[in-house]
């Protein structure tokens, strides 16, 4: 009796787990669907109520009909912060899942909001939803070899003379999870989230380094017949797989800050705000990987470039057999 197998990696079995997560994502969508009027957010994640003079917040809890659900207490604390334009405004992190009222008080004027609050757990599945359709889609749409030494992923992340790209390597390092944890965020919430300016920069920085990175690549190791086959220690190894220790330290700065991003985001269910002094410090690492792989790459032109011993003459005009001149003289 024959079998029928599809391999994971195949573009055929990548298009029905990104249907499969497709359809999960549409279903999590209408579980958590609110009435028109409410807000929806995760519980825990700060949510904006008003301007910074805001004086006082009351939570009453709802029932799914939208009445008040009598004898239960639910407190909630408010915090004011100064976002980057300089203006203040009044948050709040819900603590109780379902709906909810919330009433505050500003000077003389009051007034409410309605809002459906979920738990941290959907907000870890759609994270994780995102995360297999991240992986799946370059399958998809490339295809993969079951057999030999390329894959969808290899292609993504190589030089075009084969072998891992470090600058393609620590793009999709900062890139990939700022995606995915800031798509879950956005999809729990039903609406676009705030990203700071730091992480903005701090993405830019990285794309700039990937262009920068590729265009001080040599010509000669581009140009080269057959392409390397995958290995790791290309991310910190040269085109001449010599290793560099400028690449090592990029390397590991770009997972540890990617790491600590992530946690801090776990932390407080928010975009996380980026230091300044470590975008001067990627700034600063980022640098000193460029401008050694540029004067690398410019050594190399040099000699690539430099004319090869010509070969002696007979009388005849033709090439002599009898006299061999050594290749490095």
């Amino acid at each position: 009796m024959s079998r029928f197998s599809v391999p994971l990696r195949s573009p055929t079995a990548a298009k029905i787990v990104l249907l499969c997560a497709a359809i999960a994502l549409g279903w999590i969508y209408y579980r958590s669907r609110a009435p028109i009027g409410y807000h929806v957010t995760v519980v825990g994640a700060p949510f904006s109520v008003g301007a910074a003079d805001v004086t006082e917040v009351a939570v009453t809890p709802l029932g799914t009909d939208g009445q008040i659900v009598p004898g239960r207490q639910v407190t909630l604390e408010r915090e004011v912060i100064t976002g980057e334009d300089g203006k203040g405004s009044t948050r709040v992190r819900p603590s109780m899942i379902g709906d909810q009222r919330i009433d505050m008080t500003a000077g003389n004027g009051r007034w409410s909001i309605y809002l459906r609050t979920h738990s941290v757990g959907w907000l870890a599945l759609i994270a994780f939803l995102l995360a297999i359709i991240a992986v799946f889609v370059p399958y998809a749409l490339g295809g993969s070899s079951t057999g030999g030494v390329e894959g969808a992923w290899y292609r993504l992340l190589s030089e075009a003379k084969g072998g891992y790209s470090l600058s393609r390597v620590q793009l999709f390092v900062w890139f990939l999870p700022t995606a995915i944890l800031y798509g879950a965020l956005s999809f729990a919430q039903q609406g676009f989230v705030e990203i700071g300016t730091q992480l903005s920069l701090l993405l830019g920085l990285s794309g700039a380094t990937t262009v920068l990175g590729t265009a001080s690549s040599p010509a000669a190791a581009a140009s080269s017949g057959e392409r390397a086959a995958p290995d790791l220690r290309d991310v910190v190894s040269d085109w001449n797989s010599q290793g560099d220790v400028s690449r090592y330290q990029y390397l590991m700065l770009s997972i540890v800050g990617a790491i600590v991003m992530v946690a801090a985001f776990w932390r407080r269910l928010e975009m996380p705000t980026v230091p300044s002094q470590f975008l001067y410090l990627v700034a600063g690492s980022q640098g000193t990987y460029l401008a050694t792989k540029a004067i690398k790459s410019s050594r190399s032109t040099a000699r690539t470039e430099q004319p090869s011993p010509s070969t002696p003459k007979s009388e005849g005009g033709s090439p002599s057999s009898s006299i061999i001149v050594p290749a490095d003289s």
